[in-house]
């Protein structure tokens, strides 16, 4: 708005100038020309005025785009979630937009002409250098990350994508740039990096067996104790697709309970024998779970595994004791029941035997009594 008005004032300025010199020129034009000529010169500033006034609201257009197009550049430009900056060969910045300055803590104005160097941590100095000598062999957006340190004082990490700008004779002569701020990223990399340490602290002090294999069979992980377990190391594991020794049936055994496994029903359990080098018969239990992605597909197997040799062992002896144990039970009932038959048959013997003694002795009494009457 305030653009039309100073343009209104402009032209009507114009006008009132040409103005004046028409009148100062009338007169000697008007005895110049005849009526013809005057008709027709008439109508040729009439065009003249005509294209003069369409030219102006062409002008007014294109200034009004042109406004627009500013006003879309400072949003893109200096209203931009990233920094941009340009820099000299030497690193020092010659523009910047707003979101740079505020990153850097300082006005836009005191930036140019400063080296930004002066804004990078001292320990993070030769980065920037070896990244500005790098971009002199290319001519891609390439991104490297230092520590800023604000004018405040204040300290963050920042990924800045840089590009050359070179001249007709292809030598550099200005750097533009893209600065980020990526502290949370870092912090996130930081807890990442701690996790997963306190991850692998807990899995390498396991003594279980522990190991992660692709579907094609190629290990991805192994822990210390699988490692020592097999005599191997862990480097010369990885990516290999390391298979003990196991003997047929276990061998299908397991490759049946590996084919059942589904996202429904990721985990299976079971125990094989293996057969070491030197021909000794151990005894493992597995735990395997596969891991799938979000959209179900197979990624990896999850497994934990514990050498059960001397359990196993101490379980067949059990059951053998056991077997024995029962061996022993059957052949000392089968005695006791001969036993008993035998003495169900003294018994038998020994109450026959007493009752032909009571019914002997019953009758020696009846003929002594009888005897005894008689006399």
């Amino acid at each position: 708005m305030t653009g039309d008005k100073i343009n209104t004032n402009q032209m009507d300025d114009l006008r009132q100038r040409a103005a004046d010199i028409a009148v100062k020129e009338d007169d000697s034009v008007r005895e110049a020309l005849s009526p013809e000529q005057m008709q027709r010169q008439l109508y040729e500033l009439r065009v003249h005025q005509i294209e003069l006034e369409m030219q102006n609201e062409e002008l007014r257009r294109t200034q009004h785009e042109l406004e627009a197009s500013l006003a879309r550049y400072f949003a893109l430009y200096d209203l931009a979630p990233v920094g941009y900056l340009t820099l000299n060969e030497q690193g020092q910045i010659l523009e910047s937009n707003l979101t740079a300055a505020t990153m850097l803590g300082a006005k836009r104005a005191k930036l140019l002409n400063q080296p930004l160097s002066s804004y990078i941590h001292p320990e993070d100095q030769d980065i920037f250098y070896l990244h500005r000598k790098q971009l002199s062999r290319s001519d891609l957006f390439e991104p490297c990350e230092f520590r800023i340190m604000k004018s405040d004082g204040t300290v963050f990490w920042s990924r800045m994508k840089t590009a050359p700008v070179r001249n007709g004779e292809g030598r550099v002569i200005a750097f533009r740039c893209i600065l980020s701020d990526i502290s949370s990223h870092k912090s996130s990399e930081e807890a990442l990096r701690i996790s997963e340490a306190r991850y692998l602290s807990i899995i390498e002090d396991q003594t279980e067996l522990i190991c992660r294999y692709l579907p094609d069979g190629r290990l991805s992980f192994v822990n210390a104790a699988y490692a020592r377990y097999y005599g191997k190391n862990q480097a010369e594991l990885i990516n290999t697709n390391f298979v003990p020794n196991i003997p047929e049936p276990d061998l299908s055994m397991i490759l049946n309970c590996l084919a059942e496994i589904n996202p429904d029903k990721p985990v299976t359990c079971f125990i094989h024998r293996i057969i070491s080098p030197d021909g000794e018969v151990r005894w493992q239990r597995w735990t395997q779970r596969g891991i799938y992605s979000a959209d179900g597909i197979l990624t990896e197997y999850q497994t934990v595994g514990l050498d059960i040799t001397e359990h196993k062992l101490a379980e067949l002896e059990l059951i053998e004791a056991q077997d024995e144990l029962e061996s022993k039970v059957a052949e000392r009932t089968s005695t006791l029941a001969l036993a008993n038959e035998e003495m169900k048959r003294v018994s038998f013997a020994l109450v026959w035997a007493e009752e032909r003694e009571r019914e002997r002795i019953a009758s020696e009494l009846h003929d002594r009594v009888g005897q005894s009457l008689l006399l």
